[in-house]
């Protein structure tokens, strides 16, 4: 076991990457660089901010390629997104954001 020299906590080397060992840690070293872990968001953050961009669950759903009940399960907690689509939806809404408002101007 090795600390981290930027975290100063414990942590495992293999093959290059560091991993904290610190309790509800999201933070890996890869080759040297800090590397935040994707989570799985939880149903009240999907919902926020499906609200805020201002979507239905179908266009939310259909926005990342996901069918309408896979999507309402996100919500009520049934099952977990992936970081992966998680991260799409953020990218995606955050673009129609911003065409809203250049649209606007």
């Amino acid at each position: 076991m090795r600390v981290s020299k930027d975290l100063n906590l414990p942590c495992v080397y293999t093959d290059s990457v560091y991993t904290v060992l610190a309790e509800n840690s999201s933070v890996q070293f890869i080759l040297g660089i800090r590397v935040e872990k994707n989570l799985s968001p939880g149903r009240e953050e999907i919902r926020a901010e499906r609200n805020l961009a201002g979507l239905t669950q179908s266009q939310a759903a259909r926005l990342i390629h996901s069918k309408l009940r896979t999507w309402q399960d996100w919500e009520a907690g049934i099952a977990q997104m992936h970081p992966g689509l998680w991260e799409l939806f953020l990218i995606k809404i955050e673009y129609l954001i911003k065409d809203k408002v250049t649209k606007q101007v």
